[in-house]
């Protein structure tokens, strides 16, 4: 009997952990980010990525927009320097089930269109069917995650470009000559 409750107990316990561990290792996100661009090189929109939690948003994307690099998306190669428009779109559920739900509501609007009118049927597979729908499933945030064009850097690349400067460079190696200088005299007494 005692065995029997251990199994019971320990069966509960890992019921309810799993959830739990999952959501710490971010299976469960409550948030989906979603990047559609445009570029010279594409006919339209395109959809770049889908289903990122923040950090891969920002690790995946947007560091490479910032220094302006190229990424890869099927097999070919997406210049992110030459890109003329960025939305980011944050939806509640996966790329599959927004694209889902909109193909449902649209056949649902095709379908009363058709309905109601007794002389124009519309015939059209609706919207939903492709990536690039999703920008009329969630919010755009782009706002939030971009304020400057592709290739502008980070803080890090400015910083190290300031540094660089010849003139910098120069009056703070003096400085820093300057106050090694003072440390030796005080250091020897002289």
């Amino acid at each position: 009997m005692q065995s029997v409750i251990k199994n019971a107990n320990n069966s509960i316990q890992r019921t309810l952990t799993a959830p739990l561990i999952f959501a710490l290792q971010g299976k469960y996100m409550t948030e989906y980010l979603h990047v559609v661009i445009e570029s010279p090189d594409s006919k339209g929109p395109l959809f770049l990525y889908g289903d990122f939690s923040e950090r891969d948003l920002r690790r995946k994307f947007l560091r490479n927009y910032q220094l302006g690099k190229s990424v890869m998306k099927d097999s070919q190669v997406v210049d992110l320097s030459k890109i003329t428009s960025v939305k980011i779109i944050k939806t509640s559920v996966t790329l599959d089930a927004a694209l889902e739900q909109l193909q449902k509501d649209s056949n649902e609007r095709i379908d009363r269109l058709n309905r109601e009118s007794s002389s124009l049927a519309i015939v059209s597979p609706g919207r939903g069917w492709k990536q690039e729908h999703i920008t009329e499933c969630g919010e755009e945030v782009t706002d939030k995650y971009i304020s400057e064009p592709p290739g502008q850097g980070t803080w890090l690349t400015s910083l190290s470009t300031i540094l660089g400067n010849p003139w910098v460079l120069s009056i703070g190696g003096g400085l820093v000559l300057l106050v090694l200088g003072a440390i030796v005299k005080k250091w020897f007494g002289l």
